[in-house]
């Protein structure tokens, strides 16, 4: 019984780690944006402008490290299967 790669959990695997790499981008943006804000605008309107622009670049780190993870998953996959050879992911059972 051959256990083959699965390609849908490499692929969810990529785009959930593209989520936390936009997680990340969000709460660095953030500080970072808030102590620059807050220098330009003031208390109130710095929030605000910072948490947005946070989303925005959060949310376009995320989909971008998503994408280009999953094409790289993908094409790792292509190699192997191209290559005909038993690879390492397929176990005899």
């Amino acid at each position: 019984m051959d256990i083959q790669r699965n390609h849908k959990a490499d692929r969810v695997a990529a785009q959930a780690t593209g989520v936390g790499v936009g997680f990340i981008a969000l709460m660095v943006t953030w500080l970072i944006g808030a102590r620059l804000f807050e220098r330009v605008w003031g208390q109130p309107s710095a929030a605000y402008v910072a948490l947005a622009t946070a989303v925005l670049v959060g949310v376009g780190a995320g989909a971008w490290a998503a994408r280009r993870l999953v094409r790289v998953a993908l094409k790792e996959i292509e190699v192997q299967e191209s290559r005909g050879a038993a690879a390492p992911e397929t176990q005899q059972v």
